[in-house]
């Protein structure tokens, strides 16, 4: 039956009912009897390795045949032909190959992917999608050459893995890190069209090197990044704060809508392009993804890459959630 409701939320009509059939028997099913390893065909066209169903992100690609539905929509309506994608905590590759079929043998994509287990996730899926223009860096970004430790909350979400420490983790693994401008090339930094940023909890290390090399960053590039205040609160920073010297720099910040609930997800694939980013107002208060871009909105009422682009407000610093 497990199957046959997978089938039905993947190519049945409707959205109701598929809505109920993950939220009140799939997701709990296939958590409490995972599925053994698989491969399956994605929304994108591609092929990704499920090793279990009991792992959230491998599950949701399972049922729904895609991951964050908004955002990437939003990447493969950006990347063309060419261009240069860099994935910072790339985990099993979602966006790294989803990148790598956007923008084509003549363009190339960086994932950076520190865990040694999430790592050869990473290189089977490239590998099962011929990525060829893909390359691997396996370090986490850290504010000079050295370990750094992480931590995996609950062996039931992988993409949790974080450098916070939790109360009670359950494991724990030291991996290489590096400055991010020593795993780039000076070519990556210039030629990127998009940079995407999911590292739980170390943005601001991220964001801060990142800011430093914005003088030599396209002018279209733009920046999908994961901004959680809880976390950043632990090192004493603020939303506000890191993003400030992407403001000071024309960076404009526009909201992506991302839910994690099933049904929420369920629409979402559906009908990933009905929720079109918006701007900011207010302090940012919980997690929230963000795109931050220095593209002129008056340049951008009519539809580009697939949305509309809603009247926006410069980042300032009381940069927001919406």
């Amino acid at each position: 039956m497990l199957i046959a409701a997978r089938w039905w939320v993947r190519y049945g009509p409707g959205i109701g009912l598929k809505q109920r059939l993950v939220r009140e028997w799939l997701d709990v099913g296939l958590r409490q009897r995972p599925r053994p390893p698989r491969i399956v065909r994605t929304r994108y066209r591609g092929r990704f390795s499920i090793p279990t169903t009991l792992d959230f992100i491998p599950r949701t690609i399972y049922v729904q045949g895609c991951w964050e539905a908004c955002l990437s929509a939003l990447v493969a309506s950006r990347l063309r032909a060419g261009d240069r994608f860099i994935d910072i905590g790339a985990a099993g590759g979602w966006y790294s190959v989803l990148a790598a079929r956007q923008v084509g043998p003549t363009g190339s994509v960086v994932a950076v992917e520190p865990a040694l287990e999430t790592l050869e996730q990473l290189r089977a899926n490239l590998a099962l999608n011929r990525c060829d223009n893909v390359r691997v860096v396996q370090a986490a970004v850290s504010v000079e050459p050295g370990p750094v430790r992480l931590y995996l909350p609950d062996y039931g979400n992988t993409g949790a893995t974080t450098t916070i420490r939790p109360d009670n983790p359950a494991s724990e693994i030291t991996v290489a890190g590096l400055p991010l401008a020593e795993m780039l090339e000076p070519a990556d930094i210039e030629n990127a069209r998009m940079i995407k940023i999911d590292v739980e909890g170390a943005e601001n290390i991220v964001l801060a090197q990142l800011a430093r090399l914005i003088p030599r960053l396209r002018a279209d590039c733009e920046i999908l990044t994961e901004i959680t205040p809880q976390w950043l609160a632990v090192g004493g920073h603020a939303a506000e704060d890191v993003l400030k010297p992407f403001a000071d720099s024309g960076f404009r910040a526009y909201k992506v809508y991302n839910s994690y609930a099933p049904e929420d997800m369920t629409a979402a694939v559906r009908h990933p392009l009905a929720f079109a980013p918006t701007s900011i107002a207010g302090v940012i208060t919980r997690q929230t993804d963000l795109l931050l871009t220095r593209a002129d909105p008056e340049q951008h009422r009519t539809r580009v890459g697939g949305w509309r682009w809603r009247p926006s407000m410069r980042l300032r610093a009381t940069a927001a959630h919406g």
